[in-house]
């Protein structure tokens, strides 16, 4: 019997259709009595089916939960209780102690726990441990099946229902260093999983070194089932999630020394064999049958595979992965270990100069590094799956949810030139398990809207438009995209002059701006800045100290900002180095967790605190005490810095009402105005703006640094209507400037009229869309746009 369920084991693991499978269990198919709940859960559907909404995070979901059988494995043969005290807190100290014999006397030394430091060998080594497999047809023809397979601890077949097969069990609850919790994450991937069945094979054996002394024959053996989908039928208004278990409950199993769970990267020819080729004596595979993977037409090794797509969603994975593409006659695999560990070894070749820009938010009493990288033009593709993936939320390494790129071009942070090419990491692993629960839903793909969302984006954004760095690419980014730009053309620049004249509310809106100058072509570029890994003066330099302490007086729940310079070296507060610390020079309580820090940045590092003196009352001096220190090994004293901080009454505006800005003089300056042809696109120009056939018009929010008009606005002069009406009996330039003039104008009032509808409600979300809502509205406008008017312009009566 056992030879019989080993070679239908084999047949289901090659198997790679529904039809195939259906087929292979003839004998159970239609017998309901064969298949067991899900969970033992009669509505389990609507758990399974209100997990991630997105097919990749699914998969990752599966791919941690080896990462944790790997971990518990290794904790199990050490003989450590997982949920002792001897056991390991975190993640990173799991890793430590088990896979990093060189660190376990210095835990804490910098790069412990962090795969990145790994040499690659070792990575290579460990990667084959957790792999993931792509076969069936090749990916023009159709989709893949997915293979997970791992060598951590594995399970015994009657453990089966009560872990892989289980629901809302507590499984790994009182375990500190693995990342699955809820116990029901596994199940997300079930839905994208072929087109009727869902179909999922899981196989399994206990690692041997695990069963204990009363473990009998079956707990030898290796277990396997199939999850499958019924389809509501009869009283039932849902579908259902069983899986097959028709030996009165039980799961089918086979006595075997080892089994080929992995795939062979040696093999050639077979892509069975390259698939499933490699034999393990315990762990083991999750295969998902047709896992729908969306616009995903390419080898998942590839550059914008599947492969570096999970690495978005695992920006430090704890342990390495490693990827094979089996749908061909020759393999092609990659170890993979997280963006931004790849983005670390490949900067030079990606990223812009200096990067990455580091900080710090204080969230809820708890202190989360922000890290920040800005692509050089054309370089995100491949390691920013989409402009939906911008910015990630991540704990213990792990993408909790996402910001999109739209983010950047909020009122707020204002770096729109640079919103296709930044990518920014938030690890939320520091918040204590109550403030994740309430910011992240427990599906692990998005976070939850409230308080705790608004104020993380709203410290994320002053982070980044404080950026001096971030402020000066985007410069650069729009200075080049606005080369030679038709600003200065008469015919333009007269007909917005005349309408400004008469529309004050437009006047005053494109008359704001900071009074940063763009660098003139020509100006020298700034000194790069050299740090030092452990800085020789970490200076307070505003407010600047009077024999030894400094002084600020700020209004009782305004903000307190505290800027140093330093040469230390960018990163110095984010590889373990260097560490800052506030406290209450009176009390000695430590409040760091009231500031957010930012850099240090080119040798500038500012702290500030948004909330802090809100809770005290008017008239109080708060003492502080900013130390900062570092494991240099000669260093003796840390740079220590005393500041008095004088709380004040808040001004009220005269009159109840919100002072206006001063006007800086009747004129107002015309937003930069930029026509755009196809040949510059295809050269290149503008890789950072996106143009289609029917475009007419993109906006750009110009930026912190912008001297005139808040926005910049790029005109398509290759709009196909715009393309269509050349060649008729008017001439060219009449068009093209018909066409610059009514776009600039249509333009320049949405922007406008958005800009108001947001100060009405002081609502930065009003402000975000406005790139959104130039494009759809001027897109739409665009056919009949030459048409109006060329009509007004024969009822203007001659003069």
């Amino acid at each position: 019997m056992t030879d019989r369920n080993r070679d239908l084991c084999l047949a289901l693991m090659h198997a790679e259709t529904e039809e195939e499978i259906e087929s292979l269990l003839f004998e159970w198919w239609e017998d309901e009595s064969a298949w067991r709940l899900l969970g033992d859960v009669e509505n389990n559907f609507s758990t399974a089916g209100n997990q991630q909404s997105d097919p990749i995070a699914a998969l990752v979901e599966k791919i941690v939960n080896s990462i944790d059988a790997r971990l518990m494995a290794e904790c199990l043969a050490k003989g450590i209780d997982p949920t002792g005290p001897d056991a390991p807190q975190s993640q990173l100290e799991a890793v430590v102690q088990f896979f990093e014999p060189w660190h376990h006397f210095n835990p804490g030394q910098r790069g412990a726990g962090e795969i990145g430091h790994w040499g690659q060998s070792l990575l290579t080594e460990q990667s084959r441990s957790i792999t993931v497999t792509a076969t069936g047809p090749r990916p023009t023809s159709g989709v893949p099946s997915i293979t997970i397979s791992d060598d951590g601890e594995g399970q015994t077949p009657g453990q089966m229902p009560e872990t892989f097969m289980s629901l809302n069990k507590s499984n790994k609850l009182r375990v500190p260093f693995v990342q699955g919790k809820f116990n029901m994450g596994g199940t997300g991937a079930l839905q994208f999983g072929g087109t009727r069945s869902n179909l999922q094979l899981i196989i399994s054996r206990r690692r041997q070194d695990l069963l204990g002394d009363d473990s009998g024959i079956a707990d030898h053996l290796w277990g396997f089932s199939i999850i499958r989908r019924f389809e509501p039928s009869g009283d039932s208004r849902n579908s259902v999630y069983r899986y097959l278990a028709p030996d009165d409950g039980h799961v089918l199993s086979f006595a075997a020394e080892r089994f080929p769970l992995f795939p062979n990267e040696s093999a050639k020819g077979n892509p069975i064999d390259i698939a499933y080729g490699r034999e393990a004596e315990h762990g083991s595979l999750v295969k998902i049958y047709s896992y729908q993977l969306p616009g995903d037409k390419s080898s998942i090794t590839g550059r914008t595979g599947l492969g570096h797509r999970i690495e978005a969603m695992l920006p430090r994975a704890i342990l390495p992965l490693r990827f094979v593409e089996a749908r061909y006659d020759r393999h092609s695999g990659m170890a993979a270990f997280g963006v931004q560990t790849r983005l670390e070894r490949e900067s030079e070749r990606v990223l812009e100069d200096n990067m990455p820009i580091t900080g710090e938010l204080a969230i809820d009493g708890a202190s989360l590094p922000v890290t920040v990288y800005v692509f050089q033009i054309g370089r995100a593709s491949t390691y920013r799956p989409s402009a939906l993936q911008a910015v990630a939320f991540t704990v213990n390494g792990q993408t909790h949810a996402w910001l999109s790129s739209r983010f950047f071009t909020r009122q707020s942070v204002r770096l729109s030139y640079l919103s296709k090419e930044l990518f920014v990491v938030v690890d939320c692993s520091s918040l204590d398990p109550r403030a994740r629960e309430d910011l992240f839903m427990n599906s692990r793909d998005r976070m939850r809207e409230g308080p705790a969302k608004q104020e993380i984006e709203a410290a994320l954004a002053q982070l980044l438009r404080g950026s001096e760095r971030l402020a000066a690419l985007q410069q650069e980014r729009r200075e080049a995209a606005l080369v030679n730009r038709l600003a200065e053309q008469g015919v333009t620049r007269n007909i917005a002059a005349d309408v400004l004249q008469q529309h004050e509310v437009l006047r005053r809106a494109l008359s704001e701006g900071t009074g940063i100058q763009l660098r003139q072509r020509g100006e020298i570029a700034p000194e790069p800045f050299h740090g030092q890994p452990y800085p020789t003066f970490f200076e307070l330099i505003r407010p600047k100290p009077y024999q030894g302490v400094a002084t600020i007086a700020v209004a009782q729940g305004s903000r307190i900002t505290l800027t140093f310079g330093t040469d230390a070296l960018d990163g110095y507060f984010d590889e373990r180095s260097g560490e800052w610390t506030i406290r209450n020079a009176e009390t000695k309580e430590e409040i760091s967790r009231h500031f957010h820090r930012r850099g240090p940045e080119r040798g500038t590092c500012v702290l500030w605190s948004n909330g802090l003196s809100g809770g005290y009352e008017i008239g109080d001096i708060l003492s502080i005490e900013i130390s900062i220190t570092d494991d240099k090994p000669d260093r003796i004293e840390p740079f220590k810095h005393e500041v008095w901080i004088e709380v004040k009454e808040k001004p009220s505006p005269s009159g109840g009402s919100r002072p206006k800005k001063p006007r800086r003089d009747d004129t107002a300056d015309l937003p930069a105005i930029r026509p755009v042809w196809r040949k510059e696109l295809e050269n290149g120009m503008f890789s950072g703006i996106s143009f289609e056939d029917d475009t007419a018009v993109e906006v750009q929010n110009a930026g912190a640094g912008a001297s005139s008009a808040p926005y910049d606005l790029f005109i398509y002069m290759n709009n196909k209507f715009l393309n269509d009406a050349r060649g008729s009996d008017e001439p060219n330039q009449i068009l093209d400037s018909r066409w610059i003039s009514i776009m600039t104008l249509l333009a320049m009032g949405l922007v406008v009229d958005r800009g108001t509808s947001a100060d009405e409600d002081q609502s930065d979300v009003a402000l975000d869309d406005v790139e959104t809502l130039v494009r759809r509205a001027t897109r739409s406008v665009a056919p009949v746009v030459l048409h109006l008017g060329a009509i007004f312009e024969e009822e203007t009566p001659s003069e």
